[in-house]
């Protein structure tokens, strides 16, 4: 079997290496252009799976992860799978080429893309769906001009400029000091935390600036909530850096007096800017925009952040370690926590941090944050579709709704002390009635347009 297996891959080897290599070659497109090229390997599968039918149908019929487990972990089982895979990441590799042919985009973008899905499937056609939404977005001008009304919203609000090039000055220091420094906090290189929280305030605040456009221009009310929105999150991310190059914590820290201050000065204005989210949020509620799809988006968007931001403050209230800590040593140098059910600074993912031994609120907390960004994204890719302005209105407002169920999903599982990368079987269950649901009112919605 060994022996039929290394030959498999010669039935769709030829035509990957004509779409890879040879994309202009007239003879290559008349090949690729019938679908019978992924025959050869459909009948091979077809020869392998018959013949053993009565030992996978019962796999298949009534799945489970112990019995497919079982059944790729034979020698036939995987030779099945493996061909079923040959068969039909050629068939999509085949669509991705003719796709691209007809989207007009060059083949030495392409061309790593197909060898993308030959290697990793399902990968290479997320990107390939990714690129060619973004270039239909492009060539109809909608990112020149978002791109352009970002920039010019960003010049015309001068404190969240400010911030934003702050925070760009910020993101180079701090990949200077990962580069040359390396000491370690709480288990994570000292810059990382100043770098990510850099990252993630330039792009609030160049988007916040692009949202609050659609606000009356000139009026008071925009002037001062940019004002109070710049300075508390500005104060914030002094404090940050400034505690790593202290080589120390800037959150939960009171171990001495300055500490403890620092700390102080974060809580009051990440409320303030808690407050001041909201205030924008009613704002934006209140403003008419022409666009509806997109208006609610940029409301779902701006109302879920101030969500997201309330995530945060689970986080400082002291844990049980913490508190016998304090009836012990009359002290508490630490009060609260990222992490639910372990020690801040244990094994995380790389980069985020977060944690993969226990549950960790920062993951509902950053996924909360950032709808500010894909809510009105989904919008503005809702609008390249075909479909009315009525569908994308409930599509958006689908969306928004079963964002909202996933903080509280994210929340529910680091309460419970899971990790994200360690689900128990009810909060696998729970994300599975939330997906389903939330495609099954997609699609009602979607067929109901006429109603």
């Amino acid at each position: 079997m060994e022996h039929w297996f290394s030959l498999a891959s010669l039935l769709i080897m030829p035509f990957w290496a004509l779409m890879i290599f040879a994309p202009h070659w007239r003879v290559t497109g008349k090949i690729v252009e019938s679908p019978w090229i992924a025959a050869p390997a459909a009948l091979a599968y077809a020869t392998l799976l018959l013949p053993r039918m009565g030992q996978v149908a019962p796999a298949i019929m009534h799945p489970s992860l112990a019995g497919v487990a079982a059944l790729l972990g034979s020698s036939s089982g995987a030779f099945i799978g493996w061909v079923h895979f040959l068969a039909f990441d050629l068939f999509v590799g085949r669509w991705i080429f003719l796709e691209a042919r007809r989207e007009n985009i060059s083949a030495w973008i392409v061309s790593p893309i197909l060898y993308l899905t030959l290697m990793f499937g399902p990968m290479g056609l997320l990107t390939f769906l990714t690129l060619r939404a973004a270039l239909r977005f492009w060539r109809a001008g909608k990112v020149r001009r978002s791109g352009s009304v970002m920039l010019e919203a960003l010049r015309a609000n001068t404190p969240l400029m400010l911030l934003f090039w702050f925070n760009v000055a910020l993101i180079g220091a701090a990949s200077v000091g990962m580069l040359v420094d390396h000491r370690m906090i709480t288990g994570a290189p000292a810059w990382l935390k100043p770098l990510k929280f850099a990252i993630s305030v330039a792009i609030y605040s160049a988007t916040l600036a692009w949202m609050m456009s659609f606000l009356p221009k000139g009026a008071r009310i925009v002037r001062v909530l940019s004002w109070v929105i710049a300075v508390t999150v500005g104060l914030e991310m002094m404090i940050i850096p400034i505690q790593a190059l202290r080589g120390t914590t800037s959150h939960f820290n009171q171990a001495n007096l300055l500490d403890g201050i620092l700390y102080g000065v974060m809580g009051i204005s990440i409320t303030v800017l808690w407050i001041a989210q909201i205030v924008v949020s009613v704002q934006l509620l209140r403003t008419r925009i022409a666009d509806r799809p997109l208006a609610l988006g940029i409301r779902l968007g701006a109302a879920l952040t101030a969500v997201g931001m309330a995530v945060g403050f689970l986080m400082t209230a002291p844990t049980s370690t913490q508190l016998a800590m304090a009836a012990a040593l009359h002290a508490m140098p630490v009060v609260g926590a990222h992490t639910v059910g372990a020690l801040d600074g244990g094994a995380g993912l790389p980069f985020l941090g977060w944690s993969t031994l226990a549950g960790d609120l920062r993951v509902a907390h950053f996924v909360g944050l950032h709808a500010l960004q894909l809510l009105p994204l989904a919008a503005l890719l809702l609008g390249m579709s075909r479909w009315s302005e009525t569908v994308r209105l409930r599509l958006v407002g689908i969306i928004g709704g079963g964002y909202l169920a996933g903080i509280g999903l994210l929340v529910w599982q680091a309460l419970r002390g899971l990790s994200i990368v360690r689900p128990d079987t009810a909060t696998l269950g729970a994300w599975g009635i939330l997906i389903v649901s939330v495609i099954f009112v997609a699609i009602i919605a979607i067929f109901a347009r006429k109603a």
